[in-house]
Formats: structure tokens, sequence, C-alpha cells
């Protein structure tokens, strides 16, 4: 399955736990997807955002898939995610400088 996330560029992203949007076109900072993790319910994943971590020396991309508009664009790391203890749900994706996904991270709010 491919997921497609419009923020300035689009990207796609094969995740086995994503639905297929790829015909439709998003607006920025905009998701449409469900995601399940395991034992939970569904969740709809309506917004995006990027960041490049600026304290790791390799400078991956943060990609965030999220159930609500976070407050991404003073985050420059992520440690400053922990530190602003975001309410969401939705999977991070760190990609390298090759494009590929190395790790994820899910978050769940409540």
């Amino acid at each position: 399955m491919q997921f497609v996330v419009r923020l300035g560029i689009t990207i796609f992203i094969g995740a086995v736990f994503l639905w297929s949007r790829a015909e439709a076109e998003l607006p920025e900072n905009t998701a449409a997807g469900t995601f399940l993790p395991e034992g939970g319910v569904p969740t709809n994943l309506t917004h995006a955002a990027a960041l490049v971590d600026e304290m790791d020396s390799e400078r991956p991309v943060i990609l965030i898939l999220s159930d609500r508009k976070l407050a991404a664009e003073s985050w420059n790391s992520e440690f400053a995610i922990m530190r602003a203890r975001p309410e969401f749900t939705g999977v991070l994706f760190w990609i390298d400088k090759k494009g590929k996904v190395f790790r994820t991270d899910i978050y769940r709010a409540g």
C-alpha cells in the first residue's frame, strides 16, 4: 500500500498499516488514511508535518502523520517533540538522506 502526504512536495511512504489514498491530491500539511495500532481503535490521520532533526548529526527528516494539527513548526528535533508533550495519535517516520525510513514510532493520545 502507499500513502500520500502533501507538504509542498508529495512524499510516498509505503506502510502496511496505512490505507492508500494515492489517487487524491491533498492540501498541504494534510494526510488521508486510517491508522490501527495493535490492540487499539482505528484513528483517522488527517494532518501531516515534517521537520529536520537538527540535534542528530545525520539530520534525518521526521515525518509526522497525526489525528490533529500539531505545532510542529516550532520543533527542530525529536527532543523538542518530547518536551512539547503533544497529545495526538499518529505515527512518526525517521527518513535518512537517501529517502529510506529507518525508524518509526507510535503516539497514542490519552
